[in-house]
């Protein structure tokens, strides 16, 4: 056969096949179940189209083509019998329901055949894989001359999983980083790569990548790809390339024997080798896997992994999110959406959403396109139905677990959400070997995401443990077990444990405010979405609960401190803003007895807000305590009267003196002289403060004047709150003008105050200023 007619033939196969891949691939995205053999021509049909594709470009007049001529003519034939087997088997545009159900039922019958055929065509492409080898072995002796034939392997031994069904987009910069790491000049020992990352950042995806354009470059005579997850699977690997590298004519007794045989042959063929180990994250249970690889000069090792401790095996590529616009590109062409100014922008909300995780993007395509939806109406599905979409699994997708258990590739991959790849991960808990609790390290875990998923801090877990009378009984893994205190060390261990694991970050924050190896902790944001949705919902109400308390016993400590720094007060604002959000989302109702301590908890974050000026988010949260404590079990009425007081005193800091006036004069209505005594003056003393701002000083003298007889019946003078009303009592006279009487109060509480209490140099001053409105600037001066 010549070029040209080979070059119809291949153009006609081209033509047919991608129409097969077409139909198949619009079936698989659109039907919610697809058969097994329909998910296999959506996978081997590209493969057969890109070998085609490259005959194309080699086809020249001076190579040989005759040995191409059956093999095409019967492929081509396959092709036209599989499209007019799918053509009887697939609904298409405008088939009528009867049509569609007289297909149905058809295609159980004739879905063996399909199965049939898929088998049939995985053999048609290895002949042409074959034949596209013999090809370029020929076209480069033509180019080099038959007496100067170059140094080339024709026999590649490449042992690869089932291709992708995409088209590989963006991380052109990490392809060349492994090729640097993997191929460096001057090297003869062995070289490792290590792609390392939290499980869904697409390590597998890009090693695969780079194996298949390593495959066109043909610098490595030998590429093998061996499913790391631990030592059995490896030489199981072993033993089925062994049987393969020797056409099944030999039997191996035992896996070194395997392992010697591949050596032998790779030593033979003395090119360069690539050995790609995939999910190596069982770093504890399989260690020493590099010594398992072969002796052989010219090697190069791939590994891709979730555990940290792989890093010191070789050259280590740490895997973060996409870049945005790769993200953006890879959404808009998976979902099939046409770039525009609008679409690009609703792209870059979701895959910020994402958090620029490749695997969570690929769930988010066929999600999308199985439910015809737009990017805009995915967010809002994402808000109602997390936890579906986190866990929805793609029927045809380039993010699965390799299955190298058969040669043959018989076997169906498993598809990857990212809820099972970092399932993976969190069943490494309970089976390590880290000599820390595994329960209690998998509540430390669940309780992280209830915070904001940056910079939380080891302090805020100190606090707990020591501001709590009972501290719960999980965080024993942070207290010396030879003193019953806490340990900063036994808690680096844990975040370092999980570290390892890839489900948190750390890092620690080079300040002054900041003590030496407090290790701050960051999430993942989808990462926490999965913490949360896979607790049952009570465990989710516990662990947001459990958040809430830890924050206020880290504020109850903090207030203590003359030395807080603001940097870790803001720190606290954005977990606090985080904890109260997801309690509204969990805690739906106030009604159970282990959780009575959550209005003291909003209690305190309300005072938190206001203290720091959010009064906005001061009165929302006071508004939840009222709603706490109106719907709890046998609340009593003076309970709501104090957090209307509260909520009082919020709206007085934002200068809302009638809403004051009014709140406070119902709630005086209500309230009884047997009532707790602070209850009944906080209700004055509010009172009396929203009528000296609005100037109306004989009721506000009215109000404090009640309320400190009231509470000189029990307190002494020296009692701080005495001497507070005082001053305001004071303050009041000097507004009228009577400075004789503020006089009078303002010496009574020199009077009263302890020698190093700072409240006395307020008040001198006032009192100086007193003087000084009397003209009496000597008595001023003295002060």
């Amino acid at each position: 056969m010549d070029a040209v007619g080979a070059a119809a033939n291949i153009a006609q196969l081209i033509i047919l096949a991608c129409e097969v891949a077409g139909r198949t691939a619009d079936f698989c995205s659109s039907a919610k179940e697809q058969p097994k053999a329909s998910r296999n021509l959506a996978i081997q049909l590209p493969a057969v189209i890109e070998i085609c594709e490259r005959y194309h470009k080699l086809s020249k007049p001076e190579i040989d083509n005759s040995h191409l001529a059956d093999v095409l003519d019967e492929c081509t034939q396959h092709v036209r019998d599989l499209n007019d087997l799918l053509g009887k088997l697939l609904p298409k545009e405008g088939d009528s329901l009867a049509i569609k159900g007289w297909k149905a039922a058809k295609s159980i019958a004739l879905d063996k055949k399909v199965e049939q055929c898929s088998q049939k065509l995985e053999t048609f492409k290895t002949l042409l894989s074959l034949e596209l080898g013999l090809m370029t072995y020929e076209a480069t002796v033509k180019e080099n001359g038959d007496n100067d034939k170059p140094q080339i392997e024709i026999a590649h031994h490449h042992h690869l999983p089932t291709g992708r069904v995409g088209r590989f987009l963006g991380r052109v910069e990490f392809l060349s980083r492994i090729d640097d790491a993997l191929r460096p000049a001057g090297s003869s020992a062995p070289k490792v790569c290590v792609l390392l990352g939290l499980g869904g950042q697409g390590k597998t995806s890009l090693a695969f990548e780079y194996c298949r354009r390593e495959t066109e470059r043909a610098y490595f005579g030998s590429i093998m790809w061996f499913d790391a997850t631990s030592r059995a699977t490896v030489q199981m690997r072993f033993a089925q390339i062994a049987d393969k590298l020797c056409d099944h004519q030999r039997r191996f007794e035992n896996p070194e024997a395997a392992i010697h045989h591949v050596s032998s042959t790779l030593s033979s063929l003395g090119s360069p080798w690539l050995f790609v180990l995939d999910n190596y994250d069982r770093v504890e249970s399989f260690r020493g896997i590099l010594s398992l690889l072969p002796d052989v000069p010219n090697g190069s090792v791939l590994i891709t992994s979730r555990h940290s401790g792989c890093a010191s095996l070789g050259t280590c590529i740490p895997l973060t999110g996409m870049a945005e616009p790769e993200a953006v590109e890879l959404l808009l062409e998976r979902a099939a959406i046409k770039p525009t100014p609008e679409t690009e922008t609703e792209a870059r909300t979701v895959v910020a959403l994402l958090g620029y995780l490749p695997l969570a993007i690929d769930q988010t395509t066929a999600y999308i396109r199985s439910r015809k939806i737009s990017l805009g109406e995915f967010v809002r599905h994402y808000n109602k139905r997390k936890d579906r979409i986190i866990a929805f699994k793609p029927t045809v997708s380039d993010y699965y677990r390799m299955r190298t258990d058969t040669l043959d590739h018989s076997s169906e991959p498993e598809s990857l959400s990212v809820w099972t790849t970092w399932e993976m991960s969190f069943d490494q808990i309970k089976t390590s070997d880290s000599g820390l609790d595994p329960h209690h390290l998998r509540h430390f875990l669940s309780t992280l995401a209830f915070f904001n998923k940056l910079d939380i801090g080891m302090d805020m877990f100190q606090a707990h443990y020591e501001e709590n009378p009972s501290p719960p009984s999980w965080m024993e893994i942070f207290v010396d077990s030879d003193y019953p205190e806490w340990d900063k060390y036994s808690y680096q261990d844990a975040v370092s444990f999980l570290e390892q694991l890839s489900l948190i970050q750390c890092h620690q924050k080079s300040d002054k405010h900041t003590e030496a190896g407090s290790p701050y902790v960051s999430l993942h944001p989808l990462v926490r979405d999965w913490i949360q949705l896979r607790l049952p919902s009570k465990e989710r109400r516990d662990h947001c609960v459990e958040a809430l308390r830890i924050l206020r016993h880290y504020i109850s400590a903090g207030q203590r401190r003359s030395d807080w720094p603001l940097v870790a007060r803001r720190a606290l604002l954005s977990h606090l803003n985080a904890a109260l959000y997801f309690q509204v989302q969990f805690i739906k109702s106030w009604d159970d007895p282990r959780h009575a301590d959550l209005g003291d908890c909003l209690r305190t974050f309300v005072g938190f807000y206001a203290d720091h000026g959010r009064y906005t988010e001061a009165e929302q949260t006071c508004q939840r305590l009222l709603d706490c404590v109106t719907n709890k079990p046998n609340t009593k009425s003076e309970e709501i009267i104090s957090a209307q007081i509260l909520l009082s005193v919020i709206h007085f800091q934002q200068g809302r003196y009638s809403d004051v006036e009014k709140n406070m004069l119902r709630c005086n209505e209500l309230v009884a002289p047997s009532w707790p005594l602070p209850i009944r003056i906080g209700l004055r003393k509010t009172l009396g403060r929203c009528y000296f701002k609005q100037g109306r000083y004989d009721e506000a003298t009215s109000h404090f004047t009640w309320a400190l007889n009231e509470q000189l019946t029990e307190h002494r003078s020296t009692d701080p709150d005495v001497l507070d009303i005082k001053e305001s009592l004071a303050q009041i006279y000097r507004n009228q003008g009577n400075h004789k009487q503020a006089t009078a109060i303002y010496k009574s509480v020199l009077q009263d105050c302890e020698p190093e209490n700072p409240r006395i140099w307020r008040v001198k001053v006032n009192l100086a200023n007193n003087y000084r409105a009397m003209n009496l600037f000597s008595q001023a001066a003295e002060l």
